[in-house]
């Protein structure tokens, strides 16, 4: 029985160790994103840990996908909901009663989260309607012209090529309704 030799580089998190027991699975490559010098098989031009983060989608991509499902949200409860930023970082969204039977912005908040999967935070870090704004502040940023600002986080932070993170949020204001 033949004894195949396994060679590993400086970098294992970027080997494809899955590909070691193949016949063409133990090749030295260069990856063509971060030039690092990764083993698996013959044909791969990217190493695993460049793999796992070249599908994360664009902000301005993600966001465009999900502002028609908050949107729709908005328009059932009674808001119109527009988009007013550059969407590089955030969405940035501006939801402005629209109708007599509006609901609260709080409920419109911790609908929209429930839609989205996400969470709602305050500005301190906490989730929102804990009750003790003493404790640990208020569920929404005070903004011009008694508008509220809240922050709804969307899935968990993902890592970058760079080494940084990206955290996809939406960061919305919603003005006030009279009544």
């Amino acid at each position: 029985m033949e004894e195949k030799i396994i060679m590993r580089s400086d970098n294992p998190e970027c080997d494809w160790t899955e590909d070691f027991e193949h016949e063409n699975g133990n090749y030295q490559n260069h990856c063509h994103k971060c030039k690092a010098l990764f083993f698996g098989h013959k044909r791969r031009i990217v190493c695993k840990k460049c793999a796992s983060h070249q599908f994360l989608p664009k902000p301005a991509a993600f966001y465009g996908c999900i502002y028609n499902i908050v949107q729709e949200v908005g328009i059932a409860n009674g808001y119109a909901v527009a988009i007013h930023g550059s969407l590089a970082r955030d969405l940035d969204l501006i939801a402005v009663p629209w109708t007599n039977d509006a609901i609260s912005d709080f409920e419109l908040i911790k609908l929209i989260a429930e839609v989205l999967g996400g969470e709602c935070r305050n500005e301190n870090g906490f989730k929102i309607g804990l009750g003790n704004d003493a404790m640990y502040g208020k569920d929404y940023t005070p903004r011009p012209h008694e508008r509220r600002a809240y922050r709804i986080y969307l899935g968990n932070s993902f890592e970058k090529q760079d080494g940084g993170l990206i955290t996809y949020y939406i960061d919305i204001s919603v003005t006030p309704r009279f009544i």
